[in-house]
């Protein structure tokens, strides 16, 4: 990162004007305590001169609305510390609402098999590994950058995962196995939506991952991919817009499942779909 001309204090006020009082001091506290290791009280004056350039350049990285999480390389999730970086997506607290889904879902005396479609970062499969040790669990991503921060964080966080690189619109179906439980927070972002997106995301996080062509491009292909690979009893769950829920609950249903649910979030809107199948495809 190159050093910014501006001195220390003027960026501080600069990010002030930016983001407003309250979001800039939560920005401070998180650059002073897990960018620079130092206590957030530590005054200006008093930060060791190489950790103010590194500040410095951080601020002024802020001011063109790059990601926290890209600078500090790292965001929790699940009550986990994960490795985060351009390339991957940054993890939401909503997702966290599907992984509870998940585990209720899924008995700690289990020993099912569980997929997790676009990992990303690993977040969900990690998760779901630490806290039912006893499940074999699949991550898969198309982006090698996905696949690496997933391996990095499996091993960071002492998991084991069957991580693979493929495309799940185009898969090969020798490739998998069957499973108990097919789980996704697949791209469902609409490019007549990239207007309400912030601009830091829609700027530096990857489009591949957040963004599709069309609403049920990717629930079709993972719904298609459970006829082929979802044992008799297991389940699909989703995370989608709610604009497109019931448009995906009724997918479901018309390509045979026979049971598919809605589940809000904790703001009251319909954001997670489980998908039942009793049937034979």
């Amino acid at each position: 990162m190159n050093t910014p001309s501006r001195d220390l204090p003027s960026l501080v006020s600069a990010l002030t004007g930016h983001y407003g009082n309250r979001e800039s001091e939560n920005i401070l506290r998180i650059l002073y305590e897990d960018y620079l290791i130092l206590p957030r009280k530590t005054a200006l004056e008093d930060i060791p001169p190489s950790e103010v350039i590194k500040l410095k350049a951080a601020l002024d990285l802020l001011l063109k609305d790059y990601p926290i999480q890209y600078i500090t390389g790292k965001v929790w999730f699940y009550g986990y510390l994960f490795l985060v970086g351009p390339g991957v997506s940054i993890p939401r607290p909503e997702t966290e609402e599907l992984v509870e889904l998940a585990l209720k879902n899924i008995n700690k005396s289990d020993s099912c098999r569980v997929i997790d479609i676009g990992c990303g970062s690993g977040i969900i499969p990690i998760v779901i590994k630490r806290q039912r040790p006893g499940v074999m669990v699949d991550a898969v991503d198309i982006s090698q950058q996905a696949i690496e921060f997933t391996r990095k964080n499996a091993e960071l966080l002492q998991v084991e995962l069957n991580i693979f690189e493929a495309n799940i619109l185009h898969p090969e179906w020798t490739f998998f196995e069957d499973y108990d439980f097919i789980i996704s927070n697949p791209p469902y972002i609409l490019e007549d939506e990239i207007p309400e997106m912030s601009v830091s995301t829609v700027l530096y996080e990857p489009h591949i991952a957040l963004f599709s062509g069309e609403a049920m491009t990717f629930y079709k292909a993972i719904l298609f991919f459970g006829q082929k690979k979802l044992k008799i009893g297991g389940k699909i769950l989703l995370e989608c817009s709610e604009f497109h829920a019931e448009e995906v609950r009724n997918l479901a249903l018309s390509m045979g499942y026979s049971e598919a649910y809605l589940h809000k979030d904790l703001q009251g809107k319909d954001r997670m779909i489980e998908v039942v199948n009793s049937n034979s495809f």
